[in-house]
């Protein structure tokens, strides 16, 4: 009762619990600052109709058709008529090409109704770089496409088109045929799953982004499992999945794959990330002892390997870009 407590540090943050909602009202307007000519921003602004349960999109690489950033379910619990903003730092430069990059970015709605209720609609804007580069009024039916940069001119089977939008409605609007290696159907692309990315698929250009991937196996309940993957010096969101398998079978295995960037966008210097592994059971990727497994590719290299034996969560810290951020993460070795 007499010993003096040890004060907390005056920079991290003092929960972490919001980092892993889905949500991304937690990302407020003009937050990101995205490398200059090495990363273009992507904001997303919605304004729901009474239904926001129903809207779930995705962001394509134009031209291998991989998935950038998805949201489904994600607005299950969004009050009816609210306002979220998303953002992220997307590569300037394609992966795969090294030209210019280009992305297709989709909006659905699960009724056939937009963004629109009873006559009352709401709308959408999405900023790609600085500037806003299409507005909606949220009459749509199915789905609404849209093309961002310039780089979708150097994947002409991805996207024949040459309007901004490329089917503002599904039932009449002709189809764009996909590339020949791409799938041939749009469904398996905005399932929150990502078992149609397997293994070795992404090729990230050297010097500029890492390759993340992330290989599970999951125990009895996969739909325990959620996880978040930040930049280590800002806290920033780079990808998250929650929600993401309550679909997925017992004890199967998914692959996730992503590029991420080099270098810190707000430092300069060498990029470092923090993982953090969740299960809402708390026991782990195990279930009547029998425990599945993960690791996790950085680079080209399995940096870290897990028997799934865990509580809540399991922290694994990537890139030697750790060092630069001492205020944000202060630890010696790969695992909190």
């Amino acid at each position: 009762t007499t010993a003096t407590p040890n004060p907390p540090p005056t920079n991290p943050p003092t929960y972490i619990a919001p980092i892993v909602t889905p949500n991304p009202t937690t990302l407020p307007p003009y937050s990101i600052s995205c490398r200059a000519g090495i990363q273009s921003k992507f904001q997303l602004d919605i304004t729901f109709d009474a239904n926001p349960q129903e809207i779930f999109w995705v962001l394509l690489d134009a031209c291998s058709l991989n998935v950038i950033e998805q949201c489904q379910r994600c607005y299950v619990d969004q009050e009816p008529n609210s306002q979220i903003t998303f953002q992220t730092c997307l590569p300037s430069v394609n992966a795969t090409t090294g030209l210019e990059a280009g992305y297709v970015f989709t909006i659905a709605d699960s009724s056939g109704n937009g963004l629109c209720d009873d006559g009352i609609c709401g709308s959408y804007d999405i900023m790609y770089g600085e500037e806003v580069v299409f507005e909606s009024a949220g009459a749509f039916e199915d789905e609404q496409k849209v093309f961002l940069g310039s780089g979708l001119d150097y994947c002409p089977a991805s996207a024949e088109n040459d309007t901004m939008i490329i089917s503002t409605n599904p039932t009449t609007a002709p189809p764009i045929l996909p590339p020949t290696n791409a799938p041939t159907s749009l469904a398996p692309r905005v399932t929150p799953s990502p078992t149609t990315l397997p293994p070795s698929t992404v090729l990230c250009r050297p010097g500029l982004l890492t390759k993340f991937q992330l290989n599970i196996t999951f125990d009895a309940n996969p739909q325990e499992v959620f996880w978040v993957l930040l930049d280590a010096c800002t806290l920033t969101v780079m990808e998250r999945c929650q929600g993401c398998y309550v679909d997925e079978d017992p004890n199967s295995q998914i692959t996730f794959q992503t590029c991420l960037p080099s270098f810190n966008e707000t430092t300069g210097l060498e990029a470092g990330y923090v993982f953090t592994m969740n299960d809402g059971g708390g026991n782990g990727l195990c279930a009547d002892g029998v425990c599945g497994s993960y690791s996790i590719i950085y680079g080209e290299e399995v940096v870290f390997e897990s028997d799934g034996i865990y509580e809540d969560q399991q922290r694994v810290f990537l890139g030697s870009g750790l060092t630069n951020c001492p205020g944000n993460i202060e630890t010696d070795d790969g695992v909190q």
